[in-house]
């Protein structure tokens, strides 16, 4: 099915894949065009709650936390410590500093 205004997953914005489809989805959904079957909310946000989850950024968080004097193991995702990272508690469960 073409969607007009929704471009290729491939087509990169600033360096990034994905994102120009993202908004370009962002504004068809906000204008009512998007059918239902394109919106992706619930898998996205699942995949993203879960970066960094045993995957291939786990070093990556895991060198984000000895960075900030934390144990490996204080949190287990990008999200938990982009919370704790900036003393954000209103979701959070970690502790702050």
């Amino acid at each position: 099915m073409e969607i007009h205004g929704l471009r290729s997953p491939y087509e990169p914005v600033g360096g990034l894949v994905y994102f120009a489809r993202m908004i370009d989805k962002i504004r068809l959904h906000a204008a009512g065009l998007l059918p239902s079957e394109y919106q992706e909310v619930e898998v996205w946000n699942a995949y993203l709650s879960k970066s960094c989850w045993r995957d291939r950024y786990t070093p990556r968080l895991h060198t984000r936390l000895q960075e900030d004097v934390w144990p490996i193991g204080t949190v287990l995702t990008m999200f938990d410590f982009v919370d704790l990272d900036e003393e954000l508690t209103s979701g959070s469960r970690w502790p702050v500093k």
